[in-house]
């Protein structure tokens, strides 16, 4: 998750895939959603489909994205999600 730039999203299932376990992506939604430490940006991991996902404080996840240049529509799905992806490859 470190890994993540600035600007770009990986979902949860992305996450569990580059960890080795594609199909735990429920767990590396529990880890980030418990993650206190300031050196991983949780905020960069997201739910399938550009969703938001859940968060500590999922408006200051939203703000946390949007500081960084991420677009996301009122109803908490990040526009142009394609685009902005991210992942191992990349």
């Amino acid at each position: 998750v470190r890994r993540i730039p600035p600007g770009r999203v990986a979902t949860y299932g992305d996450v569990a895939g580059m960890a080795g376990r594609p199909r735990a992506w429920r767990a590396v939604g529990t880890i980030m959603r418990t993650c206190r430490s300031p050196s991983v940006p949780c905020h960069r991991v997201v739910a399938a489909g550009g969703r938001l996902g859940g968060y500590s404080d999922p408006r200051r996840k939203r703000q946390l994205l949007q500081d960084e240049g991420v677009i996301v529509g009122l109803r908490g799905t990040i526009r142009q999600f394609a685009a902005i992806r991210w992942t191992i490859r990349d």
